[in-house]
């Protein structure tokens, strides 16, 4: 039997940043989501859409603004847990009042279109729930985008544009533990002002044509996501969140 070995092209060679062929001479491809993926600091879940920003929070929290309500409701740095890297941030709910914990991030608006936001989550306990928002001002309204991991209910929801809870799906059960991340996405359609998708881990849910949570502002065009951590009446809870992700061009 004679086997033929493929040889690579030239101009291949030159474009393509890895070993050409392995070891026993198959060519080696490499598309440039998976190349980024394996360049960035940041491993992304979900590979889909061009990256805005990403932040593993390996240089703390300069970047995000925080807010806290209850008592000693806390946003800080910590290394109990991480989904990628040293470190994460610690949201720990407060025990009373609106009992939360917040951080979030804006910045100009980029050229409509399709956004994602993508962060993963884990909790040594329980907790109430847990918010992901991606929202934006267009200079008349502010539009909302946010998805839900209920604890109480084990249920992931979005908020629709009255502002009322949406169920997705129910769960059987949920991981426990610092060091047990889910990662949780949401892509928004800027254009049309409507959700397209969301995903949890493995799963990925059509939200296509929904409405987001929709106010009158007029507030400057921008852009911004967060994460929020709701506490149990009488708790402290405490959930970790890391490997946050904004991305443009996502497909329908």
């Amino acid at each position: 039997m004679v086997i033929k070995r493929f040889e690579v092209p030239d101009w291949v060679r030159s474009v393509l940043i890895c070993d050409p062929t392995d070891i026993w001479g198959n060519v080696v491809g490499m598309g440039l989501a998976e190349l980024a993926a394996i360049l960035s600091p940041c491993h992304r879940f979900d590979k889909r859409g061009s990256v805005l920003f990403w932040d593993t929070f390996e240089d703390g929290l300069g970047a995000w603004r925080t807010t806290t309500e209850g008592t000693l409701a806390e946003v800080e740095l910590s290394t109990s847990g991480a989904h990628y890297g040293a470190y994460s941030i610690k949201l720990t709910g407060g025990s009373t009042g609106a009992g939360n914990a917040r951080i979030y991030r804006e910045g100009p608006l980029p050229v409509k279109g399709k956004l994602g936001f993508e962060a993963s989550f884990s909790k040594p306990s329980d907790i109430q729930d847990i918010d992901f928002h991606l929202e934006y001002w267009d200079g008349i309204n502010h539009i909302d985008g946010i998805i839900r991991y209920n604890d109480v209910d084990l249920k992931l929801q979005y908020c629709d544009v009255d502002g009322a809870w949406q169920d997705i799906v129910s769960f059987p059960s949920f991981g426990y533990g610092e060091w047990y991340f889910s990662t949780v996405k949401l892509v928004v359609d800027l254009v049309n002002g409507k959700y397209v998708r969301a995903m949890f881990n493995d799963v990925e849910y059509p939200l296509t044509d929904i409405t987001p949570y929709t106010v009158l502002d007029s507030t400057a065009p921008s852009v911004g996501v967060g994460v929020m951590l709701h506490s149990r009446p009488g708790y402290n809870d405490v959930a970790y969140v890391d490997s946050c992700v904004l991305t443009q061009n996502e497909p329908a």
